[in-house]
């Protein structure tokens, strides 16, 4: 029986060992002095294993060397399952983050007054439904499509140019039913402020479809330890990351591996642009670019700057108070006394440790701070570098897991599992210090500027300084190169 036992489990030790060379060789995993260092004590202590296995000895040296193989084989395969857990798991996320971004999804709602008998889509169905068709007159005909071919329920769909306007005949009783993509929603509710008091979503209508953007890949391949950026955009939502929504941060991350230099830069979301893509080139706010869809942020912060984003992550507010609490916390400088709107926090000059919710009221505040979209800037550059220095330590990996689950839920990315892995391979097998800085996109702001997603609407735009522009796309070349 001894005999038995001790050859299943040699077996079973030898299948996880070869099946953990192989992920680790396929996938790139670990540097390679490291990976053939595992591969070659695994090998010859399973060479070990065998020759006590084979050994001829009298019967009771036999059972022992038997019991020595069982323990140690168990060992083995136990270690073996634990690494190939953890790493199938990070390489799954990753892969499942990739996946996911080659599809969007609309979202819309049927929306009445608070008082209306309307049940859902089914008693709509003769009604005329206000919808701003000339602002999204894309995502309308996909909508139309999909309800007429999917459901076979063709709607009357009456156009008021925009969103706001659709929301303000909804109110004032001039139709019963308006439609809203609810990437819209913010514009709306920054404008009529009782809207959402006075209305109520009847139905949801959710549709899938495949992007067709552009920068679905990297704008172009990035070889092997060469620099790049990444535009990061922080979305103003909770929960299961929005497909579409306003980009209320807006930096980019410049990396330059050679010289282990990082450069942060902010734009603020304020900044009077010309929007790309849907936006026609014409001129608004940059948050506003992300009702778009995540191409058309890129190709604006491209246009503006005069320089490639290779590859771009989105997040929200509950994926970075989950990453901040998973990493134990933050620390950071904070230059002035302030109270933050959201939340409440009172916030002292001087370092200060902060968990994911006071790290996410610490960068989204503004109205409190002596500079305002300027000062909110220099905050989110100060928290991103806070993250990445905590990141790189090896605390991360005792969390390791529930920093997958965070990933995988509220995570939009577009860089390539091999570029990742290089970059942790490299940083693990130089364990250097990364030299991180910041920079600003510097302006003025300014009333009474055209929108393009809100005609007629006075707001606050932060125009750019032109040299200031110059100046910062000068500075990024300078780390890429």
């Amino acid at each position: 029986m001894k005999k038995v036992i001790s050859i299943v489990l040699y077996t079973v030790s030898i299948l996880s060992v070869a099946l953990l060379s192989f992920i680790l060789i396929a996938n790139n995993v670990l540097p390679f002095k490291y990976r053939a260092s595992a591969i070659g004590i695994m090998t010859l202590i399973e060479i070990f294993l065998l020759f006590l296995l084979l050994k001829k000895h009298g019967k009771k040296k036999k059972d022992r060397n038997r019991i020595i193989v069982s323990i140690l084989a168990f060992l083995i395969i136990l270690i073996n399952s634990l690494f190939i857990y953890y790493i199938s798991s990070g390489l799954s996320t990753i892969d499942k983050i990739n996946n996911e971004q080659q599809t969007d999804e609309l979202d819309f709602s049927i929306i009445t007054l608070k008082d209306s008998d309307v049940r859902g889509i089914k008693d709509i169905k003769d009604s005329n439904i206000l919808a701003g068709i000339s602002q999204d007159t894309e995502n309308i005909e996909k909508l139309k499509d999909y309800l007429s071919k999917q459901k076979g329920t063709p709607l009357k769909i009456i156009d008021t140019k925009t969103y706001i306007n659709a929301a303000e005949e909804l109110i004032g009783k001039k139709e019963d039913v308006m439609i809203l993509n609810e990437a819209y929603r913010p514009l709306i509710e920054d404008q009529i402020k009782d809207y959402k008091d006075k209305t109520k979503v009847v139905d949801h209508i959710k549709i899938k479809t495949s992007k067709s953007m552009k920068n679905n890949e990297p704008t172009k391949k990035v070889e092997k330890n060469n620099s790049f950026n990444v535009f990061i955009s922080g979305i103003d939502t909770y929960g299961a990351l929005s497909k579409v929504s306003r980009s209320d941060v807006n930096l980019i991350l410049t990396v330059n591996p050679n010289k282990k230099k990082i450069l942060i830069t902010t734009i603020p979301r304020d900044s009077y642009v010309a929007i790309a893509g849907k936006g026609n080139e014409q001129m608004d706010k940059l948050t506003h670019a992300g009702i778009y869809g995540i191409d058309s942020s890129v190709s604006t912060v491209q246009n503006l700057l005069g320089v490639d984003m290779n590859y771009y992550a989105r997040v929200n507010f509950s994926t970075f108070t989950e990453i901040v609490d998973v990493l134990g916390g933050i620390d950071v400088y904070n230059s002035q006394r302030f109270v933050s709107r959201h939340g409440k926090y009172l916030y002292e000059v001087g370092n200060l440790h902060l968990d994911g919710a006071r790290a996410l009221s610490f960068a989204r505040e503004r109205y409190q701070l002596k500079n305002g979209d300027l000062d909110r800037g220099r905050n989110q550059e100060k928290v991103l570098k806070a993250i990445i220095q905590k990141g790189m330590s090896p605390a991360i990996l005792v969390n390791y897991p529930s920093l997958l689950d965070i990933m995988t839920r509220s995570t939009d990315t577009n860089i390539p599992k091999d570029k990742l892995m290089e970059l942790i391979n490299s940083q693990l097998d130089s364990q250097a210090q990364w030299n991180i800085e910041t920079t600003e996109v510097k302006g003025q702001g300014k009333m009474g500027l055209t929108s393009y997603a809100m005609p007629g609407h006075n707001l606050y735009m932060y125009q750019l300084d032109n040299d200031s522009v110059k100046e910062v796309s000068e500075r990024i070349k300078e780390v890429l190169n």
